[in-house]
């Protein structure tokens, strides 16, 4: 019986080796997939913020060769940062030095009493000038122009009036008769500027436009 005793420890202290050999294994396998799991989560997480931290470059300065159309959304704005030494240059397209027009018409010429504005432009009066010599004791009275507007997309002749002034009388006995008027008239494009006159007796009156042509869309 004691010899029996004796002979089961060494298989007790066996089992329990094999038993602490397995659970090592499997704390190593758990141990390994956890870490294969960490280094999975880490990927997932960290790398669109490196790749992002990768394709991040410095600001730096922007060289154009050419000449490109820029388009910008209806509400928004552009801040062009040039110095005073290297200001951006600007062109004012309806400055009304870029399309002047100049009419001289004449009341006793019927091939010179009116004008058209030339299509796709509005024309834009700035001074009526005139000269009228009419027999002594006659007088030019008014000086009269028709241009159209648009009222309502329809045309509309809208007269204007300027007064003459009297100068004197010249070396042949006829008296001087002279309009000078800054003014702001406007005609629409393809429509025609008509001249009148109103005077005592028939003489010639010849009269200036000066002015000048907006582009219209």
């Amino acid at each position: 019986m004691r010899s029996a005793a004796v002979s089961s420890k060494p298989a007790r202290t066996l089992n329990r080796t094999q038993h602490g050999l397995k659970v090592e294994q499997v704390m190593s396998k758990i141990k390994i997939t956890l870490v294969a799991f960490g280094l999975f989560f880490a990927l997932f997480v960290f790398a669109p913020g490196a790749s992002y931290a990768q394709a991040t470059k410095p600001a730096s300065d922007v060289n154009v060769v050419n000449t490109p159309t820029v388009k910008l959304a209806p509400d928004a704005s552009l801040t062009v940062g040039n110095t005073a030494a290297n200001p951006v240059p600007v062109r004012d397209t309806d400055n009304p030095a870029r399309q002047p027009l100049q009419e001289s018409l004449d009341s006793s010429n019927p091939n010179r009493t009116s004008f058209q504005v030339p299509l796709g432009k509005r024309l834009v009066i700035e001074y009526v000038s005139a000269v009228s010599s009419m027999p002594a004791g006659q007088k030019l009275l008014l000086v009269k122009l028709q241009t159209d507007v648009s009222v309502n997309q329809n045309p509309t002749g809208i007269l204007h009036f300027f007064t003459p002034t009297p100068t004197g009388r010249d070396t042949t006995g006829r008296d001087i008769f002279v309009v000078s008027q800054p003014t702001r008239l406007y005609a629409e494009p393809g429509s025609t500027v008509v001249l009148g006159v109103t005077a005592t007796a028939g003489a010639p009156v010849v009269v200036s436009v000066v002015g000048h042509l907006v582009d219209v869309e």
